[in-house]
């Protein structure tokens, strides 16, 4: 790979794992401790290499019509990096595929397939696992993982709005909700890494050999049935007489009506449920933001 005279001068003899056009002659270059972003001459600036070291404290997006801002803070410093909307879901992935490797989260042989950024939700899918809520709480450990190995089984639970993406693991239930719009696209990558992984045409077999699909087999409505707590003040109620229960007569079955609006109130309640959970998210870091400044602000009393 031929570099730029500013890229060569600012690695020095760093290897270059990847090169990322930005348009142009400009580009990204990838390397195990940083990124460097390259700037070719133009009418109003010289050839310029900016680096963006991987061992960084925080990160956060800002998007625009045409461009995307992508804001890294470090110890001592903070810095910007620009680039255009077409090119920003590659650079994201180089740049988290950086931090997550220099915070030990993710091992030197692992490589990150893809990154998925849900409005709030960033989501990672290596060839081992899936690590979620890597935004700006990657590097202090709260990030949630799913290996691989665990999975047994995948469904998928579409509603009107959002889609569910849920994994079974070791008598667990990992659900992930995603906009319709966005969730084809993360189905597919995770399907294909675990089969993979497990070196399998299908998710069929993984199931096969597991000894059982629990999730697979479930319908829908039962799986939904299933998460929701009991009694919960506020939920849709149900008559008893338009659900079957273990003592009813074997003629009786609920009509096609009854089992629609049935349907209807469970995504409802979901989705209720499911927003309680992201305003709870997201007022925990808020405060998580809160202590951290209250952390190093200085005692104004004194």
């Amino acid at each position: 790979m031929t570099l730029p005279d500013a890229v060569r001068t600012v690695l020095d003899d760093e290897p270059v794992l990847d090169r990322l056009p930005l348009g142009g002659e400009d580009a990204l270059f990838v390397t195990p401790a940083r990124l460097v972003r390259y700037r070719a001459d133009g009418l109003f600036s010289d050839e310029s290499a900016e680096e963006f070291p991987h061992d960084a404290e925080r990160v956060s997006v800002s998007k625009g019509r045409r461009t995307v801002e992508i804001s890294i803070e470090y110890v001592d410093d903070d810095r910007s990096l620009s680039v255009p909307v077409d090119r920003f879901e590659a650079a994201l992935q180089a740049l988290l595929a950086g931090v997550l490797s220099a915070a030990g989260v993710t091992a030197d042989a692992e490589t990150i397939i893809e990154a998925f950024r849900f409005d709030e939700l960033t989501v990672v899918v290596t060839d081992r696992r899936l690590i979620e809520h890597v935004g700006t709480a990657v590097w202090n450990g709260e990030y949630e993982e799913l290996r691989f190995e665990e999975v047994a089984g995948i469904d998928v639970e579409r509603g009107r709005v959002a889609t569910g993406i849920v994994l079974s693991a070791d008598g667990r239930r990992k659900r992930i909700k995603i906009r319709n719009d966005r969730a084809r696209p993360f189905e597919t990558c995770v399907r294909a890494a675990i089969r993979e992984h497990h070196g399998v045409g299908s998710l069929d077999e993984l199931a096969d050999e597991e000894g059982g699909t629990d999730v697979d087999e479930t319908s829908p409505i039962a799986r939904s049935v299933e998460d929701l707590p009991a009694n919960e003040p506020g939920s849709p109620s149900l008559d008893p007489g338009e659900i079957d229960g273990p003592n009813a007569d074997a003629d009786r079955r609920p009509s096609s009506g009854s089992n629609r609006r049935i349907a209807t109130e469970l995504e409802t309640l979901a989705n209720a449920i499911e927003e309680q959970e992201t305003q709870l998210a997201r007022q925990r870091r808020a405060i998580d933001r809160l202590r951290d400044e209250l952390a190093v602000t200085p005692d104004r009393d004194r």
